[in-house]
């Protein structure tokens, strides 16, 4: 879900991070041009759901040790 504390977690480092430099901001823009395409037709496999889980979680709780916030985050 858009409104749930891992997106705030990933989209705060997103705006802070990635978006700031030359090389975050090209793989935003192709994580935008790339994800709904993915999703589509591997968004319902068990595997795809996996994996992703797993591998987003773990990139959510190390951004939270590193200090990002899961609070309620409104875009730029």
């Amino acid at each position: 879900s858009y409104e749930c504390p891992e997106v705030w977690t990933l989209r705060r480092f997103r705006d802070k991070v990635l978006l700031n430099n030359f090389f975050g901001r090209l793989f935003v823009k192709m994580y935008y041009k790339l994800s709904p395409t993915m999703v589509k037709y591997f968004g319902e496999t068990t595997l795809f759901k996996k994996f992703f889980k797993c591998f987003l979680d773990k990139i959510v709780n190390k951004l939270k040790a590193e200090g990002f916030s899961n609070s309620k985050y409104n875009d730029k």
